[in-house]
């Protein structure tokens, strides 16, 4: 990546993270793969430092680290607006209480993609999910 190119990925991570709120509270992660075919996939994943948790807000794939930002960019933008939203209620089989947790989705089996990214299925407890009414 060239210099020009590296700054404007910065560029795009920082407006990234404004648009989704980035703030002590809740923080933002670009995790960046390669693939076999050459392309590179950016989990975009958001941090709750209340929690310790992280979760997948968005993944995208493009031809190269500053495609896939620029699509990532347009996403957090226009199809978030537009996507449901869900709650999801939920425990640590380690911890005591229920949490809540929010994501945009398509559907309902998106959402569970989202939130069970990165975890194993059997160390958490699922009480709710719900789709929230349209404001």
């Amino acid at each position: 990546m060239t210099p020009i190119e590296t700054l404007k990925s910065i560029e795009t991570e920082k407006q990234i993270a404004e648009l989704l709120g980035q703030d002590s509270k809740h923080l933002v992660n670009f995790n960046f793969v390669d693939t076999d075919n050459g392309s590179v996939t950016l989990y975009l994943e958001t941090i709750n430092p209340k929690y310790n948790q992280m979760f997948l807000y968005n993944s995208l794939t493009g031809i190269n680290k500053l495609d896939v930002l620029h699509k990532m960019l347009e996403y957090v933008k226009t199809q978030s607006q537009i996507e449901d939203t869900y709650t999801i209620q939920w425990s640590a089989h380690s911890e005591h209480g229920v949490r809540t947790s929010y994501f945009h989705a398509r559907s309902i089996e998106e959402a569970l993609e989202k939130f069970r990214y990165g975890r194993d299925r059997n160390k958490t407890t699922i009480f709710l999910v719900s789709l929230n009414p349209k404001a």
